[in-house]
C-alpha cells in the first residue's frame, strides 16, 4: 500500500468483495482499512474487468482506470481515485498518473508500404501484382487463428467495438457527405441493427483479426518475401471478413481512380487475393455476412475527412457499391468483377 500511495501506509484490515444484492458489477473489489499519516480511512481496491461483455484485456482495464483518474474530478462530491497500480512480485507498483495524453514509440517495420505500391501497380505488371497478392492474402489468413474463451461473448464484443461503433463514428464525422444523402444515412443506420441481429450468434466465426488490414498498414519486406503489419486495433478478435474487406476494397478504388474500372494489374491482384482466400479456406459466409464489413470500408473511402481528394467519378461508383452492398447484392469474394461483383451462378467457385 505504501508503494501504491507513494507514502507510508499500513493496511489494518481486509474484507472480501462487499456484499450486494447486485449480481454483476464491472469491478472486482476488496474493502480495506488503511492508516496513513495518522488518519484511518476505508478504501476499495478494485480491478476493472467486464467479462460479461468480453472486455477482458489489460487495455480495457487501463482505459477504465484512466477514466476514473481523469473523470471523477469532474463531479463535486464524487469519491476520488487515489492511485493506480499493477501487481508485481507479490506487491503493488504505482503507475504514474494517467491524465496526460500518452506517447507511444513503435519500431518501424522494414519494407515497402503497400499503399505506395498500389499508387502505380500497373508499372509492376499483372504477374507480379498477382504474386504479391497471394503472399499478402496468405499472411492475412495466417493471422486468423482460433481464439480461446467464450466465442459468443467475444464475437459480440467485436461486432460492437469493431463494426457498429466505427460505422457510427464514420457517419458522425461526415456531415458534408450526408447533407444530401439522408436516405442513404437512414439505410446505414437501419443496417447496423440488422447486422447485429444477423451476426449475434455467429461466434463460430471468431478468429484473431487485425481490424485495420489495409495497404497503409501492410508492408512487403526486403526481397518481397515477408509481410509485416502495423496498426492492429482493439479488440484484436472478430470476423475475418473485416480484414478481407479492408484490403480488397483498395484494389477497387485505386484501379477505378486510375483506369475508370477494375482492370490490368489491379484486377490481377484482386483476383489472386480472392482466389487465395478461397483456397486457404477463407469462409466469407456469402454476401450477407461480407456486407457489414465491406460497407464499413466503403464508408471510410466516402468520408471526405479521410479522402478529401477522392475523384468524383470514383466516389460516385463507390457510393453505388455501398447502396448495393446494403442490399446484399455485392459478392466480393466470388462475384463477377466486370459486372461490379454480381453473384456468379451457383456452383462457381
Amino acid at each position: 500500500m505504501s508503494n501504491l500511495l507513494d507514502t507510508p501506509a499500513v493496511v489494518l484490515s481486509v474484507t472480501g468483495d462487499p456484499a450486494s444484492d447486485k449480481a454483476h458489477g464491472m469491478t472486482q473489489s476488496v474493502e480495506l482499512t488503511v492508516q496513513s499519516h495518522g488518519r484511518v480511512r476505508r478504501a476499495y481496491l478494485k480491478t476493472p474487468r467486464e467479462d460479461l461483455y468480453g472486455e477482458t484485456l489489460a487495455a480495457d482495464a487501463l482505459r477504465e482506470a484512466a477514466w476514473r483518474v481523469e473523470g471523477y474530478d469532474w463531479f463535486p462530491g464524487h469519491a476520488r481515485c487515489a492511485a493506480v497500480g499493477r501487481s508485481a512480485a507479490g506487491s503493488l507498483v504505482r503507475l504514474e498518473p494517467l491524465t496526460d495524453t500518452p506517447w507511444l514509440l513503435e519500431w518501424a517495420e522494414p519494407g515497402i508500404r503497400y499503399a505506395d505500391r498500389l499508387d502505380d501497380l500497373e508499372a509492376l505488371g499483372a504477374d507480379r501484382a498477382a504474386a504479391e497478392a497471394r503472399r499478402l492474402c496468405s499472411a492475412m489468413v495466417a493471422l486468423h487463428r482460433p481464439v480461446a474463451g467464450d466465442q459468443t461473448v467475444l464475437y459480440r464484443r467485436a461486432l460492437r467495438d469493431a463494426l457498429i461503433v466505427p460505422v457510427q463514428r464514420l457517419v458522425d464525422s461526415a456531415d458534408s457527405f450526408w447533407a444530401t444523402r439522408r436516405d442513404l444515412r437512414v439505410d446505414v443506420e437501419h443496417a447496423c441493427a440488422q447486422w447485429r441481429l444477423l451476426l449475434t450468434d455467429r461466434g463460430d466465426r471468431l478468429r484473431y483479426v487485425h481490424h485495420d488490414f489495409h495497404p497503409w498498414n501492410v508492408f512487403i519486406g526486403p526481397c518481397d518475401r515477408e509481410v509485416r503489419t502495423i496498426g492492429a486495433r482493439l479488440p484484436g478478435v472478430g470476423d475475418p471478413n473485416d480484414d478481407f474487406a479492408a484490403f480488397t476494397v483498395n484494389y477497387l478504388w485505386f484501379s477505378h481512380a486510375s483506369n475508370g474500372r477494375v482492370s490490368g494489374a489491379y484486377r490481377a491482384g484482386l483476383e489472386s487475393f480472392r482466389r487465395t482466400f478461397r483456397e486457404l479456406g477463407g469462409d466469407d459466409g456469402g454476401p450477407a455476412l461480407m456486407a457489414p464489413f465491406l460497407a464499413k470500408r466503403l464508408l471510410v473511402l466516402l468520408n471526405p475527412t479521410y479522402y478529401p481528394a477522392m475523384p468524383p467519378a470514383t466516389g460516385a461508383w463507390l457510393e453505388e457499391l455501398l447502396r448495393r452492398c446494403l442490399r446484399d447484392e455485392i459478392d466480393l469474394v466470388r462475384g463477377d468483377v466486370d459486372l461490379d461483383f454480381v453473384r456468379e451462378p451457383t456452383g462457381v467457385t
